[in-house]
């Protein structure tokens, strides 16, 4: 009763999409397999994917075509048609790959102005999240959405509207055309800005070339924000410019520092468990003479990674910034 041998589940505490993926569905299966399966998916109230099943069923036995269509047509509370059902096509963009159901002909119709509304509507939710890409940047309103991310679902919109009048209509489907045209011009920008960036600094320990590489920095960022590898490259570019001391303990130009932190902070909405960016923040604010807030990032960073990758740093960042803080104290004795 476990699944294999990587990860020991029961089959029950398996949501069902995945279940109905694993279970060997194909030509071969015999009908009152895939009925059982149809049956208890719609036990599950998974009704789609029990429809999807029953489908196989209903397309390949003509003998069991009508009490498969009176089946589906019970269950979802549908008027079985005299004119029979209709297949409806469902792009599932999870496992890329077209899947088919029954529809009644009424339910097709409405599913039809369904999708030309879901169509329009997410057309326009990519081109909010794409932004401005006329013009030099940095433009108005930035992306929202990582650039690579956007043309994802651009291309996934396009297959799962693609029968779609919404997407027929040569103006929206050029439109798209033309932002993914804008986004992998962006993409080449920032790749030949950043090796710019690089040819900045060619002496590391020469602050004005560190504060110059930041700031041109900051300029690539606004063509992709949302970008969190490429924000990571602003914020140590800002770090690198104000220099923590090795032990942790103040730092050469505090400015840098305040600027690198909301580009970490940004970062760690993203992805708060990643140890690397904790340490940093954890570096940022002991660099600042702020223990407290330094203090909380060490002990996250100790609690996800114990005695093993950034745990003992931030121990020792501890102790030197507890030692530090004593040596204040005594001094202002």
């Amino acid at each position: 009763d476990q699944t294999n041998t990587f990860i020991w589940l029961s089959w029950k505490s398996w949501p069902a999409k995945y279940i109905l993926e694993t279970y060997p569905i194909g030509a071969g299966t015999k009908d009152a397999e895939l009925i059982a399966m149809g049956a208890w998916l719609y036990g599950e109230k998974e009704n789609e994917l029990a429809n999807r099943v029953l489908t196989q069923v209903h397309e390949r036995n003509d003998e069991l075509k009508p009490l498969v269509a009176a089946y589906i047509c019970d269950k979802e509370k549908w008027d079985l048609p005299a004119d029979g059902m209709k297949l409806w096509n469902v792009w599932d963009i999870e496992y890329q790959k077209e899947r088919q159901i029954l529809v009644t002909p009424d339910e097709y119709e409405k599913r039809l102005k369904e999708r030309e509304k879901a169509a329009s509507d997410r057309f326009k939710e990519l081109l909010r999240a794409r932004g401005d890409y006329k013009g030099r940047p940095p433009r108005r309103n930035q992306p929202t959405m990582q650039l690579v991310l956007v043309e994802w679902e651009i291309k996934q919109f396009k297959i799962k509207f693609g029968s779609s009048d919404f997407l027929k209509d040569t103006k929206n489907s050029d439109k798209l055309q033309e932002i993914l045209d804008s986004i992998k011009d962006d993409l080449a920008v920032i790749q030949d800005n950043l090796e710019e960036a690089r040819k900045k600094v060619t002496d590391s320990g020469n602050p004005n070339q560190l504060k110059e590489k930041a700031e041109y920095m900051e300029g690539i960022l606004t063509i992709d924000p949302e970008d969190m590898n490429l924000r990571s490259q602003v914020a140590n570019a800002w770090y690198a410019w104000g220099n923590p001391a090795p032990h942790g303990n103040g730092c050469d130009r505090a400015e840098g520092i305040k600027k690198a932190i909301p580009h970490y902070e940004r970062i760690l909405e993203v992805f708060p468990n990643n140890t690397s960016f904790l340490l940093a923040m954890g570096r940022c604010y002991q660099a600042l003479e702020d223990s407290k807030h330094a203090r909380g990032y060490y002990e996250k960073v100790i609690e996800l990674d114990g005695t093993k990758g950034s745990g003992p740093t931030a121990k020792a960042l501890i102790r030197n910034m507890d030692q530090n803080d004593a040596n204040r104290a005594n001094k202002g004795k």
